[in-house]
């Protein structure tokens, strides 16, 4: 074989690994097949004294594609300052328990009814004179009002027109559902969430995008760390309270030892749950603080936002060597609802302390 034949048999055996039939001149080829996998060679020629080689490899049958999943260590970094117990200007309905009324049993309490339109509507009371026959008597009733129309509860229906049959007060008027209305705050809406969260982690851990079983379990990790003043609570479970500088706030009481509150109320900034492993139900208990377990469920409202604290507790959580050489991916959560601030008002300080370890965190773990 002459050198310019080596060369060209040199580019053509490099595209090995690619679909070469445009180069092939309709000469029958030989076929090897093993397992998934053909592949084939054919040479053609001469054709101005060269000869095409031509060289093939490609799959057949069925493809199957497997998920190779890394496991997460994430930490949320929770909000706990006084303004969480500020109401969302939302609304949640519980259906009541009773579902017999009468006009003196529902007294002025507000209750509501689902209208087939799905909003809820406050039900009210009254008892108005009507005429029946040559006599005028009372008729009570329990209403409630959609636009223009009034609807009212009667025996076990809702109807338009005003029902005449009960003339006590204490007579049952209506069977059915009513609910009570409560306006959640941004506490309980934090709640809900990270509840979501953990147990969205939690299925991760044992099913794959396409909600089959896992054959081995991923071993998420979720830690929660509080915070609220630049205060916070040390390795030996003391809180410190003179504190103006976050890179002081390491360390960490292994002891989920709860809300810590010093003696003027102010909400410690602390690790609320150390890293705990979510694929089991009992590891979502632990963080969300069910049974026995003190979590996320137990959070109280009070005091600032000194998110650079908490921010300095997640990093040192991650800088943790068990954490830091395990093949996971990293990643940090902040929740928060208003200014970062040591008091009331907005402050640069903490905001900047807060985006630099943050900064941190990303270019050391890419969380």
């Amino acid at each position: 074989m002459n050198n310019t034949m080596k060369n060209y048999f040199k580019y053509i055996a490099f595209g090995i690994a690619l679909l070469t039939s445009s180069f092939a001149l309709n000469a029958q080829g030989t076929y090897h097949r093993e397992g998934g996998m053909a592949t084939s060679k054919k040479v053609t020629g001469p054709e101005d004294g060269y000869y095409t080689i031509t060289l093939e490899s490609f799959a057949t049958g069925t493809t199957t594609i497997t998920e190779d999943a890394t496991p997460v260590d994430i930490v949320l970094v929770l909000d706990v300052s006084g303004s969480m117990d500020e109401n969302l200007d939302t609304y949640t309905y519980t259906a009541r328990n009773s579902q017999a009324y009468s006009y003196n049993g529902y007294g002025n309490n507000q209750y509501y009814y689902l209208h087939t339109d799905g909003k809820y509507y406050r039900v009210y009371r009254e008892r108005p004179y009507e005429q029946v026959g040559y006599n005028y008597s009372r008729r009570y009733r329990l209403y409630y009002e959609v636009g223009n129309t009034t609807y009212y509860l009667s025996d076990t229906g809702v109807t338009t027109t005003a029902p005449t049959n009960v003339t006590a007060g204490g007579t049952t008027i209506w069977t059915g559902v009513l609910y009570d209305r409560s306006q959640p705050t941004k506490m309980d809406a934090l709640k809900s969430a990270v509840q979501t969260f953990v147990n969205t982690v939690n299925r991760n851990a044992n099913f794959d995008s396409k909600g089959n079983q896992r054959s081995e379990v991923v071993h998420n990790q979720i830690s929660v760390v509080k915070y609220a003043m630049n205060r916070y609570v040390n390795t030996a479970g003391t809180v410190q309270n003179t504190s103006q500088n976050p890179a002081s706030a390491t360390g960490y009481n292994v002891i989920n030892a709860g809300n810590h509150f010093d003696n003027n109320n102010y909400n410690a900034t602390e690790v609320l749950v150390g890293f705990t492993d979510v694929s089991t139900t009992d590891g979502v208990n632990r963080v969300m603080g069910e049974g026995t377990y003190v979590g996320v469920n137990d959070l109280r409202a009070a005091g600032a936002t000194a998110s650079d604290f908490g921010m300095t507790k997640a990093r040192y959580l991650l800088d943790q060597d068990a954490i830091k050489n395990r093949n996971s991916n990293k990643i940090v959560v902040l929740f928060t609802d208003g200014s970062p601030t040591y008091g009331n008002t907005f402050s640069n300080d903490v905001a900047n302390n807060t985006i630099s370890i943050a900064n941190t965190l990303k270019n050391t773990y890419g969380a």
